[in-house]
């Protein structure tokens, strides 16, 4: 059973994995969201924890059950091949990523497994399911109080989402989420799968997708500020890059809130932004974008601190569209405050 078997012929499925509907009304109290555009890998065995701890930005042997955390994997250079959620089931993992990355990610990490005890394998017996509102209780069993939180109730699990509106992303077996749409849909409004992209957007999440692999180092998409980055743990790939930006205050770039005005289509991921205090040169790169259902184009920047400080920032030429920069949803470290 796959998403398109289960939303019917009236949805399509992109080649991004997107999952859209024949109308989108997220005007509900409750939207259910289908989310084929994410996958998971599950990484098990005796030497599991270690491994991962080996390769990811964040500290895993500091992860629970009861909780989920945000990672990078990068290259020996600090740039991100992949960003996950990261969940422990027992013994075992669970990283939740973009579908059109997930099988290259699998596959290099993989080839770094060796001699270690540890199976890795796409998920592709489960579905993964976004529900956002304030009627969540009436949908799922138990839903965590933390901001990244995880309960495991009736083989499905449960996470919570950071951001200003209610909103967990639930993980099971393809009968159960089947079972869990039907009668999510029975109580809440379906929305297309870029619905969850925006509620991303607006919480300040990034994701790196295939055309922006190896574009940013962790710290330009913010994921100090979310956690995402333990710089007291032992080596991982591009870990001294990453800790050099942290510890010298080198860092020129950061990911800011954005939109366009109505009527501008919205860009595609790593499209380039520039500025008039920048020159000719890119100021940037679009991290990810998804249109609004007032028609305005919402989206993520990663760009020059300096640049974002002027707010003279423009789309794909310095003659191209205004972006003009919302609220950061959360706060910024000040890079400058970590030099030795």
């Amino acid at each position: 059973m796959s998403w398109q078997q289960i939303l019917g012929t009236q949805w399509t499925i992109t080649e991004q994995y997107e999952a859209l509907a024949p109308q989108n009304d997220i005007n509900g109290d409750t939207v259910a969201i289908p989310l084929p555009s994410l996958i998971q890998i599950e990484a098990s065995g005796e030497d599991v924890t270690d491994f991962l701890q080996g390769q990811f930005s964040n500290d895993i042997k500091a992860l629970d059950d009861t909780h989920w955390q945000f990672s990078a994997y990068c290259t020996p250079k600090g740039r991100m091949l992949a960003l996950m959620m990261v969940t422990k089931h027992g013994d075992s993992y669970r990283l939740i990523l973009p579908t059109e990355i997930a099988e290259t990610t699998l596959k290099r990490l993989q080839m770094y497994v060796m001699r270690a005890k540890v199976t890795l394998r796409l998920c592709d017996d489960e579905l993964l399911l976004g529900l956002a509102g304030d009627n969540l209780q009436a949908l799922v069993p138990v839903i965590p109080q933390d901001s990244h939180g995880v309960s495991h109730e009736q083989d499905l699990s449960i996470l919570t989402m950071p951001g200003a509106s209610p909103r967990i992303l639930v993980s099971g077996d393809k009968e159960q989420i089947s079972n869990l749409w039907a009668t999510s849909t029975a109580n809440a409004t379906a929305s297309n799968s870029m619905t969850w992209r925006k509620l991303n957007i607006d919480s300040g999440l990034p994701q790196v997708y295939e055309a922006s692999k190896e574009m940013f180092i962790p710290q330009m998409v913010n994921m100090d500020a979310l956690d995402g980055i333990n710089f007291k743990k032992g080596c991982y790939p591009g870990q001294e890059i990453v800790a050099r930006m942290h510890y010298l205050g080198k860092l020129k770039k950061r990911m800011y809130l954005g939109a366009l005005q109505s009527g501008v289509d919205c860009p595609q991921v790593g499209d380039a932004i520039y500025s008039d205090s920048f020159g000719s040169q890119a100021a940037g790169n679009v991290v990810d974008a998804a249109i609004k259902t007032d028609g305005q184009c919402e989206l993520l920047i990663s760009v020059q601190i300096s640049s974002a400080s002027n707010n003279d920032l423009h789309l794909q030429s310095i003659d191209g569209p205004a972006v003009t920069l919302s609220s950061q949803p959360y706060s910024i470290p000040d890079n400058t405050d970590n030099k030795k």
